[in-house]
């Protein structure tokens, strides 16, 4: 048996900008491998943090492209896709099978990610790719034994056969998951329930895919298809309901159902002031006795301050809609009371010289809730990420107010880090407001270079 060494090299690829039916993230092999066998199967995992893009996706699943050419039929990938929503950390196996027969001793994998928009179905891409380098530990595979003229070849794989004394690749099997690819992976396009919905399939007769179960987005009753993992979260965090509802008009009812968008949307109607997302309202309009429960209830989806005005409580709206005014409503109000916020990462070049040291620090101003939690992530010295985070140390029932946050007046200065490795990096801050599914991201990419 002859042996040969291995070596591994991950390669970062960091994302430059946001683009179209894009997503943003980070990944890596984690922990790393240190050897790849032909004959033998070996898993790498995939380290995936999603930070940005649609809310949730499906059939979510790396893509390898396996190079050179010549190597795809001896390289056989096997991946499940997932179900993924924004802000998760999942670890993903891929199992990688590399043919004794192969002549390369080194092969190359680009790997990209790719889901689908779990309303939509609109495939979505990864805004960078990953590159890993594998040197392959070969072994020799020993002859067929011949017994009395008959070939033995039962160990020959599905979908090969035994041809002139070695095991002969005869069919490529492409499907949705990478199941059985050998080189790549091929997406399958599908009807997504919006669609089917729009060609005029009434709600009762949608159909979702194997596997998927449907569900509603509460504030509007579109519906979706998701994996019962995912149907269990947005049901938790009040985006979705298993079965479409009429509009309720009954203030007791949407109050005693603690139903804080239907409340909106009540008070839009009927308030004699302005109601518009995260807006001031005035004269919280309730003209007929109401029981102590449905008073309790006005308190979950409102808040109020000491000078009578009445907020929205954003604490209780996952993925709410604006509502349009009535231009004939009274008591217009101040652009400067919309809720909104800010990030700035500051202090930062474009461009360091290699041996160069970096450094940043970010301000975080807005007019809304300045008590949440923030999550940073900047490269080492080898370019890999690290990460930094606050939990909130504030009271989360100050009404909103105007703020502005330097972090350098508070002494943190990050990074005064010099990188060892030319090449371009990114540095993100997320913070969890308006809320923490909903964040508000800021990232910058800078460049580091030779002399």
């Amino acid at each position: 048996m002859i042996l040969a060494g291995i070596g591994f090299l991950l390669i970062f690829s960091v994302p430059e900008s946001f683009a179209e039916d894009s997503f943003n993230g980070y990944s890596s092999v984690d922990p790393p491998i240190s050897e790849v066998v032909a004959g033998q199967s070996s898993v790498m995992n995939i380290r995936f943090w999603y930070t940005s893009g649609p809310y949730a996706m499906e059939n979510f699943a790396p893509v390898l492209e396996v190079s050179p050419f010549s190597a795809r039929q001896f390289v056989k990938v096997d991946v499940d896709s997932i179900g993924i929503t924004q802000g998760q950390i999942k670890r993903i196996p891929i199992t990688l099978n590399v043919d004794p027969h192969i002549e390369h001793d080194k092969i190359f994998l680009s790997i990209s990610y790719v889901g689908h928009h779990f309303q939509t179905d609109e495939l979505q891409k990864s805004s960078w790719n990953d590159q890993v380098v594998l040197n392959i530990k070969d072994r020799l595979v020993p002859e067929p034994e011949q017994d009395k003229g008959r070939v033995i070849n039962e160990n020959c794989e599905p979908g090969t056969t035994f041809q002139d004394g070695i095991c002969v690749v005869s069919e490529q099997t492409v499907k949705t998951n990478s199941t059985g690819i050998w080189g790549h992976v091929v997406e399958i396009p599908s009807t997504s329930p919006l669609k089917q919905l729009q060609s005029g399939i009434p709600v009762d007769e949608i159909q979702c895919k194997d596997g998927l179960v449907q569900i509603f987005k509460k504030s509007d009753n579109s519906p979706a298809c998701v994996t019962p993992e995912t149907k269990e979260k947005l049901i938790e965090r009040g985006w979705a309901i298993l079965t479409p509802k009429e509009i309720l008009y009954d203030i007791e009812k949407i109050l005693d159902e603690k139903d804080c968008v239907g409340f909106g949307r009540w008070l839009d109607e009927h308030a004699t002031g302005n109601f518009n997302e995260n807006l001031l309202i005035f004269d919280l309009p309730i003209p007929y006795e109401l029981s102590q429960t449905i008073r309790d209830s006005i308190l979950y989806c409102v808040e109020n301050d000491s000078g009578g005005f009445f907020y929205l409580n954003t604490k209780h709206f996952i993925d709410f809609d604006k509502l349009e005014k009535d231009s004939s409503k009274p008591y217009p109000i101040e652009e400067k009371y919309r809720e909104r916020y800010n990030l700035e990462i500051v202090g930062l070049k474009d461009e360091y010289m290699l041996g160069e040291e970096y450094s940043f620090y970010f301000v975080i101003s807005g007019y809304g809730h300045e008590c949440a939690g923030i999550n940073l992530s900047y490269p080492d010295e080898d370019g890999k990420l690290q990460g930094w985070a606050q939990m909130p140390l504030c009271d989360p029932n100050v009404p909103m107010h105007e703020f502005k946050t330097n972090y350098y007046d508070r002494g943190e200065l990050f990074g005064n880090i010099t990188i060892k490795n030319p090449g371009t990096y990114t540095i993100t801050v997320i913070f969890e407001q308006p809320n923490k599914y909903f964040p508000t991201t800021t990232s910058t990419n800078f460049y580091v270079v030779e002399n």
